[in-house]
């Protein structure tokens, strides 16, 4: 027993008396500490990520999610209104929990999230507020790198003199070789949103702008920047070769991102800076992967919801490339949001193998899925991605493989479309896109995609056709003439009485090319050579029809209102308005059907409805009748049932053709919308 001399004794108790109270309080913030955490872990708004990091850690870095008065949706409002309720629904967050428990790293003008460093303490007290909707971690991720243009056709665009000019591309990535030859002259506005190793800017921090805040240092941003814009003076020109770039650096020297707030900083920074830009690059993706849709699974993917919504309202269309860990069930965000357009990758040419560090292909053959690549259930496109070379860091050149280079490839497609048809809304570039004729197939799951073929989703932006609107009605008529089109002929074929009257029709606002010009319809028999796997693309997207049988004859005439006065009509010769044959169709074996749900907006001369539009009943392809030629062959009209809200009628109406006049007494209720198409056969 050691024996404590008397002379320290008082100390020694003194002692004692003033450790008792800091033991106290250490046991107290022990307590206190289990309390927060098990608070955190029975809401269901804390990502376990969160959970389990604060075990290990007094604080981290997170997104919080919240919500706007009244549930409001950030991207369905004015921008003024919804900055100031972003900003608003912000400060009163932060108002109620102390600088000492949560530290505010980056907010946002319009996306309703922000980025912080958080204690367990700090995460309770931000779950006491009813308005946050979720606390995850600020996750990481990366360019999606592991190491095209002819395959998808993106050159014979070109060649008809689309380009991308006019068209202003955003490059978020690990930045821009500013004094690249094939690059420099294409750059309008560079900044810098980087917070990894305590800033990964230019300048040093985590957040810059002007000349020089987003020059490379990594070479990924390079690449993906000339798969778009590159002149081609020495390097591959770029599949857009004169869009302008905005680069944002959000990647630092080693291919990374440490934060996904700053990705979604440089979002914010589109959306309330650069209002010129038509088009969002993402070669980039999280740690983090999701199964299916992701807008609402964690605070990061609803700010990247937020902002892409934001993006998409104002007309930009958003790319992001798929991942290449060749998982065949999840993507990484910003892939999993509903509205980015999600790009895997194929081989652009075939060879005898092709080695990655995780999988290989042996052979690997040109249209094949990249055996890196990502896909499930809500990738929406291919497009080539391996090897592609493009230019590179210190004026040269660099090849590159992954899904990193398959989503500018697809941006670029889509900037020649947008130079072509600049009032063309995201949803109808997407559409376009995924119209393609080429399927291919993801060997990991069984699922099919179409590969972006640019030159046929060109022809479906620049469809010059009217839609129609057709009538029932009633008059006779018999006669014979020889038709000859892409699917038969020629043959002969007897034309019956008169079924209907179509007339020129102005879907959803789009505007009427002709509005004299009709289409009579005439019952139609004859031969019909069955064609199973015929692919129809138009603005509802693109299916897979077999044809049945020929039923119709559609005929261009003049119409009048008037039974006393006979309108004018197009001659045998004039062929501005083609014939059409119609035949009956259904959907092919195991295609996908037409989906359920779909409505518009149609006005024409007999006043204005909205169709609930159901499945095809006819595809009528333009006919060549008795040598008299076509304008359009290469344009069709593919013609769904409707269900109109209002029931039109017109008694009285007279129509005129080169087969004579015909009075129909009666024009019955609207049953059919005819919409402008485009037909690829299947090989033979």
């Amino acid at each position: 027993m050691v024996k404590i001399p008397s002379c320290f004794k008082g100390l020694f108790v003194a002692a004692l008396f003033l450790l008792a109270p800091l033991a106290s309080a250490s046991a107290a913030n022990a307590d206190s500490l289990t309390a927060a955490l098990a608070r955190a872990a029975a809401d269901d708004r804390v990502g376990q990520g969160v959970i389990s990091g604060l075990t290990r850690a007094s604080s981290l870095r997170v997104m919080v999610a919240f919500s706007l008065p009244g549930g409001a949706v950030a991207s369905r409002m004015a921008a003024d209104v919804r900055n100031r309720e972003v900003g608003t629904a912000r400060e009163r967050m932060l108002a109620r929990i102390p600088v000492a428990e949560f530290q505010l790293l980056r907010s946002f003008e319009s996306v309703n999230a922000v980025a912080g460093q958080v204690s367990a303490a700090g995460v309770a007290r931000l779950l006491d507020d009813p308005n946050v909707l979720r606390i995850d971690l600020d996750e990481g991720g990366s360019g999606h790198l592991l190491q095209a243009l002819p395959l998808m056709d993106i050159d014979l665009v070109k060649a008809s003199g689309w380009t991308g000019a006019g068209v202003t591309v955003a490059v978020l990535d690990s930045g821009y070789d500013t004094d690249h030859a094939d690059l420099s002259d294409d750059l309008v506005d560079e900044v810098c949103r980087c917070s990894g190793g305590g800033g990964c800017c230019p300048g040093g921090g985590s957040t810059q702008s002007g000349s020089g805040s987003a020059e490379d240092d990594n070479g990924h941003g390079t690449n993906v920047s000339g798969i778009i814009t590159s002149k081609g003076a020495l390097t591959p020109a770029g599949g857009a070769p004169d869009a302008d770039i905005v680069a944002i650096k959000v990647i630092d020297s080693s291919n990374s991102f440490c934060c996904t707030s700053d990705v979604i900083a440089g979002l914010d920074y589109i959306i309330n800076n650069r209002p010129e830009v038509d088009i969002v690059n993402m070669s980039l993706g999280t740690n983090a992967k999701f199964s299916g849709s992701c807008d609402t699974a964690a605070a990061s993917t609803i700010a990247f919801a937020t902002a892409i919504d934001t993006l998409r309202s104002a007309g930009v269309i958003t790319f992001v490339s798929a991942g290449n860990e060749g998982l065949g069930t999840q993507m990484s965000a910003p892939a999993c949001v509903t509205n980015s357009v999600a790009v895997g990758a194929v081989y652009d040419s075939s060879m005898s193998s092709a080695v990655f560090s995780d999988c290989s292909d042996v052979p690997a053959v040109a249209d094949q899925v990249a055996c890196f690549s990502n896909s499930n259930s809500t990738t929406d496109l291919f497009a080539a991605g391996a090897f592609t070379t493009s230019t590179g860091m210190g004026g040269g050149s660099s090849t590159y493989a992954g899904t990193s280079m398959a989503s500018p490839a697809a941006a670029a497609c889509a900037a020649n479309l947008l130079e072509a048809v600049p009032a063309a809304t995201p949803a109808q570039l997407e559409v376009a896109l995924e119209s393609s004729p080429v399927s291919v197939t993801d060997s990991t799951n069984g699922l099919s995609f179409p590969r972006v073929d640019c030159d046929h989703a060109l022809a479906v932006m620049t469809l010059t056709l009217d839609h129609y609107l057709c009538y029932k009605g009633a008059a006779k008529w018999s006669g014979t003439v020889s038709l000859v089109d892409i699917l038969d002929g020629p043959a002969s074929f007897d034309v019956k009485k008169s079924k209907g009257l179509c007339t020129p029709a102005n879907k959803n606002g789009e505007g009427v090319l002709d509005a004299d010009t009709h289409l009579q319809v005439f019952n139609l028999k004859g031969p019909h050579l069955r064609r199973a796997g015929v692919r129809v693309s138009n603005q509802f997207g693109s299916y897979l029809y077999d044809t049945v049988k020929t039923k119709l004859l559609m005929l261009p005439a003049g119409k009048s209102l008037d039974s006393a006065v006979v309108p004018s009509f197009p001659g045998p010769l004039d062929v501005v308005t083609d014939h059409y044959r119609c035949m009956k169709v259904k959907a092919s074996k195991g295609a996908v059907k037409f989906p359920k749900g779909v409505t518009a907006s149609v006005v024409d001369q007999f006043g204005s409805r909205a169709v609930a539009i159901k499945k095809p009943s006819l595809l009528c392809v333009a006919t060549d009748k008795n040598s008299e030629g076509m304008s359009s062959p290469d344009e069709h009209q593919l013609c769904y049932k409707i269900k109109p809200d209002i029931a039109h009628q017109a008694e009285g109406v007279l129509a005129a053709n080169q087969f004579g006049e015909f009075l129909f007494k009666k024009l019955a209720k609207e049953n059919v919308l005819c919409v402008p198409s485009i037909v690829v056969l299947p090989e033979q």
